[in-house]
């Protein structure tokens, strides 16, 4: 089964009322954020919250990436993983979009799975 490819797009979008640019997730060079519905009427995923990459200052973005690769520890009691954060803020108490990490022998796994 072949792998698919994560990387990283540049997006530009509203912050803290001015322009930012910031690092969408890509799979196959595809938005994550077009693989995602957003409930019915509300606005897209990515005008609430953008990816902790790109507009956080580089230690976050340390501490988001080592979330990713199982090096850090989330800090949700869940132990899901913060993939997109508050636009405005980055404070996970806005709200987050999260999913599991898993490993499996040396193959780490990222799935999103919604909360239930």
């Amino acid at each position: 089964m072949p792998l698919n490819v994560l990387s990283f797009t540049e997006r530009e979008g509203q912050a803290r009322n001015c322009t930012v640019i910031w690092k969408e997730y890509a799979i196959d060079g595809v938005p994550l954020a077009k693989w995602m519905t957003p409930p019915r009427g509300s606005s897209p995923i990515t005008r609430r919250y953008f990816s902790p990459f790109g507009f956080l200052s580089s230690e976050f973005e340390s501490e988001y990436a080592g979330m990713l690769i199982g090096l850090e520890k989330s800090p949700l009691n869940s132990g899901r993983v913060p993939l997109y954060v508050c636009s405005e803020c980055g404070d996970l108490g806005c709200g987050a979009i999260t999913t599991e990490v898993a490993q499996e022998d040396a193959l780490r796994r990222i799935a999103f799975v919604p909360e239930s």
